[in-house]
């Protein structure tokens, strides 16, 4: 966020569309932010109940729970309507390899030409929707402009550097001015902001040019569950191209296959067995690895109360 306080003083201007739950109560430095000149914050189908911890706004506001739970799960970064940044990833540390407790490994895809102008289309779609509401209609504060920018940056000044000198191929390539594109076929799949709304179907064909090819990578902001299908709005490319959909899958085999668990059904059972790669072949748990009986117990009681559509 200080980032984006820092480009909009070199003029840029910034339009930072929030989805509200995880936000956790940070309306404080969301008004400050947009105090600044050349910023816009607006939060996407908000929770009613501003103050508190997640899990106590969410409670508060179970009277609207239809609405709550469908979720703007879509993550997108745009410059310029030149380059924009598409994948899985949350602005976490989790997912910056800088979590105290577990990170998540994602991919992005940095995209330029036609489909960024598809891209925006969809950005615009969301932000200009009835469910998308200026922070300073949402967050109470009774700070001046002035005053509220200043907390902002009394907040924010500590924070360390987001990207401290990764010096990725990316990276420097941006820096110099040059970059090394791969030239590819690709299709937008966007859910409509009304799906939001409880109305709308799943992700289609934003620009409706039909299905996507063989040899595509898809890795979007989609997960493999119901919650993703049915209630949350998502955003994913489809790209025709053998080079980077081998690179993809390189990439999966280097990152994951190693320190994640392959699923299958017990010997003799309706159970589910994880199975980890180990030097001398395979270790297999018969119940989740990381976990001991209370946690399992815990899920085991809940699982007769939450819907699978839920998850």
């Amino acid at each position: 966020m200080r980032d984006l306080r820092d480009a909009a003083q070199r003029g840029v201007r910034v339009r930072l569309l929030v989805d509200d739950p995880h936000a956790d109560a940070h309306d404080e430095l969301f008004i400050g932010l947009a105090a600044h000149p050349n910023v816009q914050v607006r939060l996407f189908n908000p929770l009613p109940v501003r103050s508190g911890s997640r899990t106590t706004r969410v409670l508060l506001s179970l009277h609207q729970f239809e609405r709550i739970n469908r979720r703007m799960h879509n993550k997108l970064f745009i410059a310029d309507n030149t380059f924009a940044v598409t994948g899985g990833r949350n602005v976490a540390d989790e997912y910056f390899m800088r979590g105290s407790a577990a990170n998540f490994i994602d991919m992005d895809v940095l995209s330029a030409g036609p489909v960024v102008r598809e891209l925006s289309s969809v950005f615009d779609s969301f932000w200009n929707n009835e469910l998308a509401f200026p922070i300073g209609v949402l967050g109470a504060t009774d700070l001046a402009l002035g005053a509220a920018r200043d907390r902002f940056d009394a907040l924010v000044a500590s924070a360390s550097s987001a990207f401290p000198g990764s010096g990725s191929r990316i990276e420097e390539q941006l820096k110099a001015g040059r970059l090394d594109l791969t030239f590819a076929e690709v299709q937008v799949y966007a859910d409509v902001p009304a799906k939001a709304a409880g109305a709308g179907d799943a992700a289609g064909p934003a620009a409706g040019k039909g299905g996507p090819r063989c040899r595509a990578p898809w890795l979007s902001s989609m997960n493999m569950d119901l919650r993703s299908s049915r209630s949350n709005t998502e955003l994913g490319l489809a790209i025709d191209c053998p080079e980077l959909a081998a690179e993809a899958a390189s990439l999966i085999e280097q990152l994951w296959v190693s320190s994640n668990y392959r699923l299958r059904i017990g010997n003799g059972s309706d159970r589910i067995a994880w199975i980890a790669a180990a030097d001398d072949g395979e270790l297999v748990h018969a119940a989740g690895p990381h976990t001991d009986w209370l946690p399992r117990v815990r899920l085991g009681l809940l699982s007769f109360f939450v819907s699978e559509d839920l998850l």
